[in-house]
């Protein structure tokens, strides 16, 4: 066989090796990536889901915290560790926890973590639905 032959079949081979390894580690059968499998337990009390309006950037953010008993602070849920950013970075949260978990969408003070606008709750409420979350959402605006 020619080299340049045995060359090109060299690197096409190597090629199709590296396409297949791809697709193992983001294909999916739905066929969007997932990084991060689901998780399998849901929480004991569920997690809490809190929303502000970033002065600065004028973007909705979101904090998503265990759920207890108590009344969380302000501190608490503006913690680095609990702010999940966007919309986008709420949905791939809420597809990683585990199927049925339960999320408590509150405000404990309506001025400074207040709603986002109704299509945008509605928004979040459908990709909870999509990913099988219970999401409970106390938003006096609806009454």
């Amino acid at each position: 066989m020619p080299r340049r032959l045995n060359a090109a079949l060299d690197l096409m081979t190597k090629l199709i090796a590296i396409l297949f390894v791809l697709f193992l580690h983001f294909g999916s059968s739905n066929g969007v990536a997932q990084a991060v499998p689901r998780s399998v337990n849901s929480s004991f009390k569920g997690v809490e889901l809190y929303s502000w309006k970033d002065n600065d950037t004028g973007l909705w953010q979101f904090s998503i915290l265990p759920g207890t008993n108590g009344i969380k602070a302000e501190s608490e849920i503006l913690e680095k560790k609990n702010v999940v950013g966007g919309l986008i970075d709420l949905k791939d949260e809420m597809s990683q926890m585990a199927e049925g978990e339960q999320v408590f969408w509150a405000s404990p003070d309506p001025k400074r973590f207040p709603f986002p606008p109704s299509e945008i709750v509605r928004e979040i409420e459908g990709h909870a639905a999509e990913a099988n979350i219970e999401l409970v959402v106390f938003d006096e605006r609806s009454n």
